[in-house]
């Protein structure tokens, strides 16, 4: 659901799920019993491991001082061009080097194939000044909101490399707007598609997707707006707009 944005965590995590080798719970731990993790809800659960994931601090000590400076290093944050490039030191990119919340890894490749993309001419960067004045405007926006969302950053690399899902197809757009968010839909199409994502996209819609009718609930119809509004992608923009259309229409609105 590109709404709640539960992207998974890699392309076998759904089917560990469903075969019951994952468990997942919603919800936050209350406090720990010895080898018991007694949950808010009042569930307990006998574990062997917790695994804390508590972020990292930026620390770049193989770099020198001269770069650290172009690139105005501070504690958790590194000035960059869409969080990669660095238009005065053009042969050095990073992957990786934001703060957000959420999975890391389904970010990680499509950034990393974007890269790849640049530095192999498939795509290519926008002039100097404009680099430089979208540096300025994301480190002003990262002071007033700190943390990025991992679902945010992934649409946006997509973008940016081509290989959004394929809003455009009628037969596309409630499956991505509210089937899983899985790495399957953006290999469908653009630089380094896959001959069999569309099979395996529709087969994860199918065995892990909750894609509504017609009607929209109420909840979905305000969230759409909300990414109607703020969304700057136009095959989304016309996509979630057309499906908010159909689904007020169905409502008798």
């Amino acid at each position: 659901d590109i709404i709640e944005a539960q992207i998974t965590l890699g392309s076998v995590w759904l089917q560990q799920v469903a075969d019951g080798r994952v468990r997942a719970f919603v919800g936050a731990i209350n406090h720990v019993e010895k080898n018991l993790v007694c949950f808010t809800d009042g569930r307990r659960e006998e574990v062997d491991i917790i695994l804390y994931c508590t972020g990292y601090d930026i620390n770049l000590p193989f770099l020198s001082r001269d770069i650290c400076n172009v690139l105005s290093v501070e504690r958790n944050y590194v000035h960059l061009y869409e969080k990669t490039f660095h238009p005065d030191l053009p042969n050095m990119a990073f992957v990786g080097m934001y703060s957000q919340f959420g999975p890391y890894f389904p970010v990680v490749e499509v950034q990393s194939r974007w890269l790849g993309m640049i530095w192999s001419g498939v795509r290519t960067l926008p002039p100097q000044q404009e680099q430089l004045a979208s540096i300025e405007k994301a480190a002003k926006d990262f002071k007033e909101r700190k943390e990025g969302v991992f679902h945010i950053n992934l649409l946006r690399f997509a973008e940016l490399a081509g290989v959004s899902p394929p809003l455009d197809r009628p037969e596309f757009v409630k499956p991505i707007l509210f089937g899983p968010l899985v790495p399957s839909q953006f290999r469908i199409q653009g630089h380094g598609a896959h001959p069999d994502a569309v099979q395996q996209f529709l087969q994860e819609v199918d065995d892990y997707g909750d894609v509504p009718g017609s009607a929209l609930p109420e909840a979905d119809v305000k969230a759409l707006s909300a990414l109607s509004w703020a969304t700057k992608d136009k095959s989304l923009k016309t996509a979630v707009e057309e499906t908010l259309h159909n689904g007020k229409k169905a409502h008798g609105n």
